[in-house]
Parts: structure tokens; C-alpha cells; sequence
């Protein structure tokens, strides 16, 4: 089925015109237009869309935005969750204005909460917990947390996810990726398949609470190794799609400094930790926490640092740290070039991408930054500059690097206002060093000349194969090129309308003359005035001025 048919189900018709209206209503109707999304309405509402007021024309586009996703609610608020993540996609203020969408949502009542949980976890919640608080210890657009007690006294978090919020997302996903093929050929810039292909792995991850847990379990596997780090237990028997209990953590967050120094707490130390797990995170384990604020670190009381919600992980493929580990040696030796290409590699370059202007602008951002000493480096600055430096040159970078710099400046920005002389990025330097001698190592070099040399085998005995099969196809008259066309949707639309009021300006002629005829010969007339007559000419003042009306309307717009 066509998207375009999706959204023609009557089931999203009603959402796909309240999310029209929303937008026109937030100021946003010239992009409708431009995207022709009222023609996937019907004619009544499409009129409701381009009538219905501005809200407020004093705010700015970006807080506008923001207003009607949060209007929109859970499938646009965590989109735009998602989007405050990619200012290199969006740009900087969009991204820092999507960051507003992370407040509290409107929490569930107890009974439905409870009803939720025991539906998910087939039993009711006196005989799963020993208490249970009613009272949410946070609320999501998604999910909301309660706290608990087992009933051999352990202390827990319960995450239950509203009830219906996944069927309403994914309805909502088939609309936006209507939406997306669309604004494909329209504004190209922002990378809109792009954007919702990002948004449907991050959702449906989110929607799926074991996805989490198993991130969970993974860190309290890999952080049980740290020192002065800990990650919670999951608990699998009270874990469902829809329900995540873990190990509840007691303790302040690393941001509150007082209470850190009430309870004894050496803030460099919990600095120094927190630096060495990190780093591990990044340089060894290839999987590390994506959202690192004071929020999610909380110092227990024996001065332990408690790391949750792993809601938010990104992941480092052995490729990709090897790359990462070349433009360091690259940028160590001030070849800035070879910088931009393998930076082009592991992005994907736009239309407008222009290679010696990228490495141009790099070489100047890394001339501002290469005199000063590590420890004056502000690396959330250095992020920020790096990201728009790529949206400036029509380069977007994978989502996982993008999550890595932003972990990387938020570590900094933590253990700098927990001891102010120290810096993660000489914690780091000994970390790089060890992978760019592991990947210099005579050992690790032929591994990798070996596995490539197995790889060119395959391919060269492969290549036979599909030769012969191309040639059966081409003698059989099946063989086929397939090719897509970019922003002719418009042009067949306008020629399709373009035929159909010619169509009904040839029969509103034919009616006329008819009618005229028949008037002329009294054709069933009564007291002379022929009734077929008078109703066709009525019949082609209706088209007429639908005709007039529709010829007017596109003019205008």
C-alpha cells in the first residue's frame, strides 16, 4: 500500500488534519502549502487549515515549533527529544529550543499505573510488591517511574509505559514518513527521510522496554569492573515490553556540590572516576551512555557513583573507532586534508557538499584550537563548532558520533565543575595512544591485511556468478534498470489538475449547448421552458464556478 494511501485510511484522516491545523495554527501554513499536505485532507478541513489563526506572531519560529509538538504530543515530543540531539541537522537554535520538550508530562492516575502493571506482569501489585507508591517519582511523554519495594526488601524503579501510546505513535509514524517522501524533493536540506528513519529505531526502541533493560544489564555487567562506578540490576522476572523494574540507587546528584561536601564526599575523586569510566566507555568498550547530565549520576552513600536511565546509548563499531583513531593521527600531524576525507566517509555528504571547502573550514577551526593547552579547551565549545562547521558544509554525521561528542562535553562540563583543574581530554590522550598502538601493532596490521585478502577471495569468486546471472536476464528480457525521479511529484500533480479542468471545461460546453438545444426544440417543456434545459444550464453554473473558484485559488497561491 501506497503511503499516500495510509494516510487516506479513515482512521488518520482526523490526525492527519489535526496535525495540518496544529501547524497552520502555530504559524506554519506557508510550509503546508509548499508541501501540498492539504491535498491529503479532505476539501472542508483543507479550507478549516488555511483559515484557522496564528497563535502568537511574536514568537519566534523555533519556540512556535516547539509549541505545536508539545500540542502534538508523545510521537512529536519525543521527535523533537530526538532532534535536540542532531544540531547538525536542525542547527543549534532549533536544537537548543527542542530541548524544552524534555519537562514532565501530565501524570497518569494511580489506578491506571497500577492497572498497567499488573496486566503486564499477570498478578496484582500487593502480591509483586511489598509497597508500591502511588505518587510517580517521574513522568514521560512515553512512561512514567514509580518507586517500590520487593517483597525480601529490595529497593526498586518501576517504569510502566502509558497505556495506548504505542498505537498512537505508530500510527503516527506512517503519516510522517508520508510526510517525509514528501519534503523530500521540497526541502532537502534538512534530511527529512532522514530525520523520521532516525527517529522510527529510536522510538521503537524506546517503546520496547527490554531493549533498555538489556542496555541496563549490559552496563552493570561492564561497570561492575570500575572502580567507584556502578550501574542498577535489572530485573527480568518483573521486565516486560511495557514494564522495566530495576535496582533503585539512593543518593544526591553529582551536580549538587553541598550535599556532596556535607556527606564527606571528595569531589576530585568522584571527578577522576567518573573521567577513567568514560573514557573506558568510549575507547574500550564501544558502547557508552549518551546522556551523562548531573541527573543520571548519583552518588551513593559509600561515595560510589551510580549511573542510570539508559534509555539513551550509543555505540562504537570497531570501524568506526578505527577511523575515529586515524583522523586522530592525522590531526596529531597537522594533515588536516586526510581529516576531511575520512570525516566525508564516515558522514553522508549532501548535494552541496564541496570537499575542498570543508577541509578549508577545518583547517581553520583546528588553527584556533591546536595553540591553546588541553586544559583550556571548552570541548562543549569544540563540539558545537564541529557540528555547525558540518551543517554549514552540507555534511550530516552519524548519529552515534554525534551522541559520542555530545557524552564527551557533558563528562567534561561534570568533572570540570567537580574539580576544576581536571580535564578529560589528558584523561583521554593515553587512552588514544594505546588504540593508535594497537592499530599499528604488527599483529593487529595482519590480521587486518588477511581479512581483507578473505574479503577480495569472496568478491572475485562472486563476481562469475553475478556475471552470468546479468547476461540470463538480459537473453530472457527480464533484466531491468530501475531509476527514481526528484521533484516531478509537483509537475504530474499540476498536470493531472490541469487535465481534469479541461476535462470539465469540455463538458460544461457540452452542457450548454445541449441545454440550449433542447431549450431551443421545448424538449419535455413545461408551459414552454424545457425542465432538462434549465437543469443542465444549472448543472454547468455549478461547474463553472467550482471551475472559476479552483483556477482562482491556485493562482493566488
Amino acid at each position: 500500500m501506497a503511503l499516500a494511501d495510509i494516510a487516506r485510511l479513515p482512521r488518520n484522516l482526523h490526525r492527519l488534519s489535526e496535525i495540518i491545523i496544529t501547524f497552520a495554527r502555530h504559524g506554519f501554513g506557508s510550509l503546508i502549502t509548499r508541501l501540498n499536505l492539504t491535498e491529503h485532507i479532505p476539501f472542508v478541513k483543507r479550507l478549516l487549515a488555511r483559515r484557522v489563526p496564528v497563535t502568537d506572531k511574536a514568537e519566534t519560529d523555533e519556540q512556535r515549533l516547539v509549541n505545536a509538538f508539545r500540542e502534538l504530543g508523545a510521537s512529536f515530543v519525543k521527535l523533537g527529544q530526538i532532534l535536540s540531539t542532531r544540531p547538525d541537522i536542525v542547527g543549534d537554535s532549533y536544537a537548543e529550543a527542542f530541548r524544552q520538550l524534555r519537562e514532565h508530562a501530565k501524570p497518569l492516575e494511580s489506578a491506571v499505573a497500577r492497572s498497567a502493571i499488573e496486566g503486564e506482569l499477570g498478578a496484582p501489585i500487593d502480591e509483586i510488591f511489598g509497597s508500591f507508591d502511588d505518587e510517580p517519582a517521574g513522568c514521560g511523554s512515553i512512561a512514567q517511574v514509580h518507586a517500590a519495594v520487593l517483597k525480601d526488601g529490595t529497593r526498586v524503579m518501576v517504569k510502566v509505559r502509558r497505556p495506548g501510546v504505542e498505537s498512537a505513535i505508530l500510527a503516527d509514524m506512517a503519516l510522517l514518513r508520508l510526510v517525509a517522501r514528501i519534503a523530500e524533493d521540497q526541502v532537502p536540506e534538512i534530511r527529512p527521510t532522514q530525520i523520521v528513519e532516525e527517529f522510527e529505531r529510536a522510538i521503537r526502541n524506546e517503546l520496547d522496554f527490554t531493549a533498555e533493560a538489556a542496555s541496563t544489564a549490559r552496563f552493570h555487567a561492564l561497570l561492575a569492573e570500575s572502580e567507584g562506578v556502578c550501574a542498577p540490576a535489572v530485573f527480568w522476572e518483573l521486565t516486560s515490553e511495557a514494564v522495566l523494574t530495576i535496582e533503585r540507587f539512593e543518593g544526591v546528584s553529582i551536580g549538587e556540590f553541598d550535599a556532596l561536601e556535607a556527606r564527606g564526599h571528595d569531589r576530585r575523586r568522584l571527578a577522576e572516576a567518573l573521567g577513567e569510566c568514560f573514557m573506558n566507555q568510549y575507547f574500550r568498550s564501544g558502547i557508552f551512555h549518551a546522556d551523562p547530565h548531573p541527573g543520571n549520576l548519583l552518588v551513593l552513600d559509600d561515595g560510589t557513583i551510580g549511573v542510570i536511565d539508559f534509555g539513551m546509548v550509543g555505540y562504537l563499531s570497531p570501524d568506526v573507532k578505527s577511523r575515529l583513531t586515524t583522523m586522530f593521527i592525522a590531526a596529531v600531524s597537522g594533515d588536516i586534508g586526510f581529516v576531511a576525507d575520512v570525516a566525508a566517509e564516515l558522514g553522508e555528504i549532501g548535494e552541496t557538499f564541496d570537499q575542498r571547502q570543508f577541509a578549508s573550514s577545518l583547517a581553520d577551526l583546528y588553527h584556533r584550537y591546536s595553540g591553546l593547552p588541553l586544559g583550556r579547551i571548552d570541548t562543549r565549545r569544540l563540539f558545537g563548532d564541529l557540528v555547525r562547521l558540518a551543517r554549514q558544509n552540507d555534511l550530516s554525521l552519524p548519529r552515534d558520533l554525534v551522541l559520542l561528542g555530545k557524552s564527551i562535553a557533558a563528562v567534561s562540563a561534570v568533572t570540570r565543575s567537580l574539580d576544576p583543574s581536571y580535564d578529560v581530554i589528558q584523561m583521554g590522550t593515553p587512552k588514544t595512544e594505546e588504540l593508535i598502538r594497537e592499530k599499528l601493532s604488527p599483529r593487529r596490521l595482519v590480521k587486518s591485511a588477511g581479512l581483507n585478502a578473505i574479503s577480495l577471495l569472496s568478491l572475485l569468486k562472486l563476481i562469475p556468478k553475478d556475471l552470468r546471472s546479468i547476461v540470463r536476464k538480459m537473453e530472457s528480457g527480464q533484466f531491468q534498470i530501475a531509476f527514481r525521479h526528484r521533484g516531478l511529484e509537483r509537475t504530474v500533480t499540476e498536470l493531472d489538475r490541469a487535465s481534469n479542468r479541461m476535462a470539465i471545461s469540455i463538458y460544461v460546453a457540452a452542457l450548454l449547448v445541449a441545454s440550449s438545444l433542447m431549450i431551443r426544440a421545448e424538449f419535455l417543456s413545461i408551459s414552454g421552458v424545457s425542465v432538462p434545459g434549465i437543469l443542465g444550464y444549472a448543472l454547468a453554473g455549478v461547474l463553472s464556478v467550482g471551475l472559476a473558484w479552483g483556477i482562482w485559488r491556485s493562482g493566488r497561491l
